[in-house]
């Protein structure tokens, strides 16, 4: 008799390892992402100081605007140092305008003399400031009505 060999037996395959699955994972809820904090102006006085300026000037009567402005223009330094003095007691810095009227007579002297629009309390300042303005001529004939608005432009705004 021929005997065959035998067959190979069949292999088969390993059965593959179980693979574990995991539950579904619910997503994270959303994170509310505030922005960031907005730096906050420090609240204070300000420079307490501001510099004056002529915003306008009116003359009614014989005498040219430009000697009025000139004499304005000799105590705007005196005027900045009310606004100084008024700043610092009041504890801020804002602008400010304020009209001041008054008339020229032939002694070239301010007369008069009046201020409004005050909000700070510079205004007796000013106003015994102003009392020194003279003009270096004299209307021509009787006294010259004048209107000026000084403003205050507060340092460092």
């Amino acid at each position: 008799p021929v005997t065959s060999p035998a067959p190979a037996p069949a292999t088969t395959p390993a059965p593959a390892p179980p693979v574990a699955i995991a539950p579904p994972v619910a997503p994270a809820p959303p994170v509310a992402v505030s922005p960031p904090p907005q730096p906050i102006a420090p609240v204070g006085p300000g420079s307490l100081d501001a510099v004056a300026s002529i915003a306008s000037i009116s003359v009614d009567g014989p005498l040219p605007d430009s000697e009025v402005q000139s004499a304005v223009t000799r105590v705007l330094g005196t005027f900045r140092d009310c606004y100084r003095g008024a700043a610092k007691q009041a504890g801020k810095t804002p602008p400010l305008k304020i009209k001041i009227t008054f008339a020229i007579d032939e002694g070239r002297a301010a007369q008069s003399l009046r201020v409004s629009g005050d909000t700070l309390g510079v205004g007796s300042c000013v106003k015994d400031a102003a009392s020194k303005l003279r003009t270096r001529v004299a209307p021509d004939v009787g006294t010259a009505g004048v209107s000026v608005v000084v403003k205050f432009t507060p340092v460092g705004a």
